[in-house]
């Protein structure tokens, strides 16, 4: 009697975990067989309207780090055009939509985002410290003036419908949401500025586990996106940067095995792919800013077993040549947009050794170096230490202060491929 209630135990036990690896198979099938989901990701536009932009602001612009705000609305366009002849299934924008979160700039960012996406393409945003609470201003006086600015409660008015309307939930303090992207993937797109700018919310929190937990029990994989970084993307640019309680965050992320975080802010092309704990990785990329060189954003498959991330750069000359333009500037914008980044380094490099006992001919030569090392790093690409082997030699030379520190933490980070990412998890 014994040995028959154990056998039965033994067939039920059997059947059990056959109906559950069967369960498991059908829903790995069922995922892999889902169409990809094709994604572009922008992040810190720095959109600045037209009529904030007179001539007094191309001085205040050559110190906002190489950004190329003064032709704003002209590279967004030009992104935009390529985001609609792409046609992905979803456009992510990771924050600082605007310079100076002025509520015209923001105006004119939603009608062009409307035209996106009335052509199919659902967009998804979130705010950056930029967009919310700050000090917006009109440069067209000699001396720039304040203008109406946007407000938490006024931002989530104003991109409701790139988002939050298509949400399969919401955060009921923030403009955090969850949109099911396929059956298989869902993206949290989270709002880290609206209430407190650069950190995750304790009510967020719990929030965020809620929709981990639901996901894990549907079988669908999360992305998440940030605008403030999970982790430290720079040996020296990192507080201010990193979300402050990102300890948290990645917790929870770990704990539900969060596939991928896409984030901005710091400007940088980077990806961190390493091991947070033993057996455990979440990569996050940190997508370069659209307002600096070459103008960058990032391109996302998914195909319910692996996620292809790569970088891109928007041809403002070819979309310049279309509309007619003909600022010279903008038709030959990539290399523009480089000189123009690589000059703003070159004159602080030169200004902050001025007081030095080098020569002329040597300062030239580490800000021409620096001016280099910067903008490839900038936008993840690799940096030719051979062309610029004579002005690294120099740098050696220096062995103190914040641009020799700031060069050796980029020289590190030279072998990492910051601009492809291509993850595997089933």
């Amino acid at each position: 009697m014994k040995r028959k209630i154990f056998s039965i135990l033994i067939i039920v036990l059997l059947l059990v975990l056959t109906g559950f690896g069967g369960l498991m198979l059908y829903r790995t099938i069922q995922k892999q067989s889902q169409p990809p989901v094709s994604m572009i990701i922008a992040s810190d536009v720095h959109y600045l309207s037209p009529e904030y932009r007179g001539k007094y602001f191309k001085e205040p612009a050559s110190y906002f780090d190489g950004k190329l705000t003064h032709y704003s609305p002209e590279y967004f366009d030009a992104f935009l055009s390529e985001v609609i002849k792409k046609k992905p299934e979803v456009l992510l924008i990771s924050g600082d939509i605007t310079l100076n979160g002025s509520r015209k700039s923001h105006e004119e960012v939603t009608a062009k985002l409307k035209e996106v996406q009335n052509l199919g393409i659902q967009v998804l945003v979130i705010p950056g410290n930029h967009d919310v609470l700050s000090t917006a201003g009109d440069y067209n006086p000699e001396e720039p003036i304040v203008v109406e600015g946007t407000s938490s409660e006024t931002f989530m008015e104003l991109y409701e419908d790139f988002g939050p309307a298509q949400a399969l939930s919401r955060d009921a303090q923030t403009f955090s949401y969850v949109y099911e992207a396929n059956p298989f993937l869902r993206i949290l797109m989270l709002d880290t500025n609206c209430l407190g700018k650069g950190m995750v919310q304790d009510d967020t929190l719990l929030w965020i586990e809620k929709q981990l937990q639901d996901a894990k029990l549907a079988g669908a994989d999360v992305i998440a996106v940030s605008h403030q970084n999970l982790y430290a993307h720079s040996k020296l640019l990192y507080f201010g940067y990193q979300l402050y309680n990102y300890e948290e965050l990645l917790a929870l992320y770990e704990k539900y095995n969060v596939k991928l975080n896409l984030s901005g802010h710091i400007h940088v092309q980077s990806i961190v792919s390493e091991e947070t704990t033993p057996g455990t990785t979440i990569p996050e990329i940190a997508v370069g800013s659209l307002a600096v060189c070459g103008t960058p954003y990032g391109e996302i498959t998914y195909d319910g077993g692996s996620i292809a991330y790569q970088t891109a750069k928007t041809d403002v000359s070819s979309y310049a040549l279309k509309q007619g333009w003909t600022d010279e500037n903008l038709l030959n914008f990539n290399e523009y947009s480089y000189w123009y980044f690589e000059e703003v380094g070159r004159l602080q490099t030169i200004s902050g050794y001025e007081e030095s006992t080098l020569s002329s001919e040597e300062i030239q030569l580490l800000a021409d170096t620096f001016a280099k090392i910067n903008s490839a790093y900038f936008v993840g690409e690799h940096i030719d230490t051979d062309t610029l082997k004579d002005g690294i030699a120099l740098w050696d030379m220096q062995k103190d202060g914040f641009f020799y520190n700031y060069i050796q933490s980029m020289l590190d980070e030279n072998a990492v491929d910051n601009q492809n990412l291509e993850l595997r998890f089933n």
